[in-house]
């Protein structure tokens, strides 16, 4: 029994100092110990005509994560416009004048206007 007890000492003192050695690395991986560049990206732009769908505060990094807009006030809009090809596009503006359910015609300058206008 003695003989089994000091075996089994043995082994876990042997487990233990293998251990010992292996510091465990710390790593932060949240992003808030480094600064971190926000870099715009460009949306494909085509030309053409198309209607308002969507009209709602452009995304603004100078509101925080608070996430309230109102686009009632200033700031930049964002409107999805789908075109007459049936894509997609969204636009940043600060205009308020293309309501839910405009007839638009984006220009090859990136002007957004009233057709005919």
């Amino acid at each position: 029994m003695k003989v089994a007890a000091t075996l089994f000492l043995s082994l876990a003192a042997a487990a233990l100092a293998g251990c010992a050695g292996n510091e465990p690395s710390v790593s932060s991986t949240s992003g808030l110990d480094k600064r971190q560049n926000i870099v715009a990206q460009q949306m494909p732009y085509k030309a053409g005509t198309g209607v308002v769908q969507t009209w709602a505060a452009a995304p603004n990094p100078a509101a925080g994560a608070s996430g309230r807009v109102d686009p009632s006030g200033g700031g930049m809009l964002r409107l999805g416009i789908k075109m007459d090809d049936g894509a997609v596009q969204y636009i940043d503006t600060d205009s308020r004048d293309f309501p839910i359910g405009t007839r638009v015609e984006l220009t090859p300058d990136h002007i957004i206007k009233r057709p005919g206008a």
